[in-house]
Parts: structure tokens; sequence; C-alpha cells
């Protein structure tokens, strides 16, 4: 049956096995390079791996990310605590029940893997028929006794040590995808191994330490016009605390001159790429940072709106915006100045980093 299944994901949703991921040569073991179960094991791998960093990028959390709501197709799928961070924090969930931060921005990859090793063992018999054999001729209880079959107990130690191998691709796939993002919401059209830890984590541990709204402060940076000498740094800075929460516990000069720091680097990072990357930075980065974000404050409004009032316009507006939102103003799709101002301002302190359960 689990042959069955996958042969049908493989063909039939995916496209046929062309499709899978090309074939590694450098395996543990030569045998099971090609087997396509293998390949398409290490397919469902990649499109989940690159399917987190995408989310990760922009913030967006599943609270609930365990075996049942991962699918093969790189989905994520639940009915529950899902959320955009307001400010950026490592140790964020949106589900209030989740008290050991499994689903934390931090810990989500983590989570993905172990999804991932879950199924993984549901595919061992498949992984490993290249060394197994066809096991549909085996009895059900000598299947059962691992330890009793040579073979069988070759096909452990292979599938396991292939498990371990595609895990480092696991990393390297959520890294790499992980690192596009960012290039593309810092309007960098070069990838450069030093960005990850000195422009990329950096600036996620000043938005960390200094409470700043996640996706504001992309955005607010995207409209700034940068100079290569830093003669306007100070005004950009000053520009950029905006998106710093007001009831922040961080001391407000530690977390500016923390802003200045990143920003000289940065600075000088950008201005390196070619004459036309410069001049177009701020077209790429307002493409790849919403001006709206659809909040769960946001969210919380609609819904009471709409129950005091079926015929308000709020629906439609916000609906209008989460559809287009990197606009800089929506007033000719039919969206008021009152609900664009309100709906991309501050988030209300009240509901900072909100959470919910599965039942919300």
């Amino acid at each position: 049956m689990t042959q069955r299944l996958a042969d049908y994901v493989i063909d039939e949703l995916l496209g046929g096995e062309s499709n899978l991921i090309v074939p590694k040569a450098d395996y543990p073991d030569a045998n099971v390079q090609q087997n396509r179960y293998v390949r398409f094991y290490r397919e469902v791998v990649k499109r989940n791996a690159e399917m987190l960093a995408q989310c990760q990028t922009y913030g967006f959390l599943n609270g609930v990310l365990n075996t049942d709501n991962t699918s093969v197709l790189g989905l994520s799928m639940d009915y529950g605590p899902f959320a955009f961070m307001d400010t950026f924090n490592r140790n964020y969930t949106p589900n209030h029940d989740d008290g050991n931060l499994r689903y934390g921005y931090k810990y989500v990859p983590t989570a993905m893997w172990w999804n991932l090793v879950r199924f993984a063992e549901d595919m061992g018999e498949l992984l490993g028929s290249s060394v197994i054999g066809d096991t549909s001729k085996l009895p059900r209880e000598q299947f059962g006794q691992f330890k009793a079959n040579e073979q069988l107990e070759q096909a452990q130690i292979v599938v396991s040590n292939l498990v371990d191998s595609i895990g480092e691709e696991y990393k390297t796939f959520y890294k790499t995808k992980l690192d596009e993002g960012f290039c593309q919401r810092l309007g960098l059209t070069e990838t450069r191994e030093a960005d990850h830890e000195e422009i990329f984590q950096s600036l996620l541990e000043v938005m960390d330490a200094g409470s700043l709204d996640y996706n504001k402060f992309f955005r607010t940076l995207s409209e700034l016009s940068l100079k290569a000498d830093g003669s306007n740094t100070d005004a950009c800075v000053e520009k950029l605390l905006e998106s710093r929460q007001e009831n922040a516990f961080s001391d407000i000069l530690t977390t500016k001159r923390t802003i200045t720091e990143w920003l000289t680097k940065y600075i000088a990072r950008a201005f390196s790429e070619p004459q036309t990357a410069i001049d177009q930075r701020q077209v790429v980065m307002q493409d790849h940072n919403p001006n709206f974000v659809l909040r769960n404050w946001v969210l919380d409004e609609v819904i009471q709106a709409v129950q005091a009032d079926p015929t308000s316009p709020v629906l439609r507006e916000v609906l209008t915006m989460a559809t287009n939102p990197f606009r800089r103003g929506w007033a000719e799709l039919g969206v008021t100045a009152e609900t664009e101002r309100k709906f991309t301002g501050p988030v209300p302190g009240n509901f900072i980093d909100s959470t919910c359960s599965c039942s919300s």
C-alpha cells in the first residue's frame, strides 16, 4: 500500500520521476542513489525546507507544524494558530498552548526535520528496497523481525545513514532559500557567503533586541534613499526607529546605536554591487516587502466589524489590501485613507505578538 501510494504521488501529483530532484552520487551506499523513492523523499525534503525558509523570511508561523500538517507537496496546512510576527522575536509562537515553544520561530526548522524523519521511517522499506529486494514476497512476520533477516538489518543501516546525509541536504536547501529571500528583501542581487552572518543574522539580532516590527522595518528601509558616504545615515536611523514597539523593554539609545552599526554595514554592502543593482535597490525591495501584512489583530478587527454590521466595507477593503500587499496605496482600488492608515500603522499594544488556540 505504501508503495502504491508513493507511486501515485510521484506519477500523478509530481508529474513523474523526471520531475524529481536529480540523483545524488555521494550517498553512503551507491546502491540506493538511483532509487526513485530516495529521489522522491529528497524532493519532499527540498520542498518543505524551501517552503519553511520562505515563511521564516517573512515571519509567518504555523503554531502547530506537526506531521499531519506537513505535506509531500511542500505545503503547511492547518486550521488554527497561523500568524505573521509583529515584533521580531525568535521565541515567538502564535499558539498559546505551545508552552515549550516547539513551533516558535527559532525552533520550527528542527520541528520540520523531525516531521520529515518520521516520514522517512514510514518509507523505510521503499528507501532501502535496493538492498532488501522485493519485500512483497516476505511474510509479514519476517519483515517485522529486523534482526532476524540479514538483508533487512543491512537496509536499516543504509536507510539510517541515508537519512543523516539527506539531513545535511535539508540544512543546505533551507539556508540557500532563506539567504535568497533576505537578499530580495534587502535589495541585494548578489548572494555572498558572508551575508548570512554579517548582514542577515546580525539584522535579526538587532530586531530581536530592539523589539522592532519585523515587516515594517523592511518596508521603511525600502523607502529610504541611502547614500554611499553615509551622510544621511542618522536621518535614516530615525525613520527606522519608527518600527520600534512603543512599550519595548530595550533601551532606545542602545537600539539606535545597534541600528546605526548595522545600517553602516548594510550601506557598504549595498554599494559594493554594480551600479545598475544599486539603482534598482528600492524597486526590488518594494517588490518583496509588503506595505500591508494581514496580521491577527487586523483579522480580529474585521471579524468584530462584520459581526456588528454585515454590510461593513472593511472586509472588502482588507481583502483588497491583502491581495495587493506591495502597493504604495489602495485608493484607486476603493480603500479609504482611514482604513489604509489604520491597518498599515502600528500594532495596538494589547495585540502585539498575540496568540490563539487551534479552536480560535
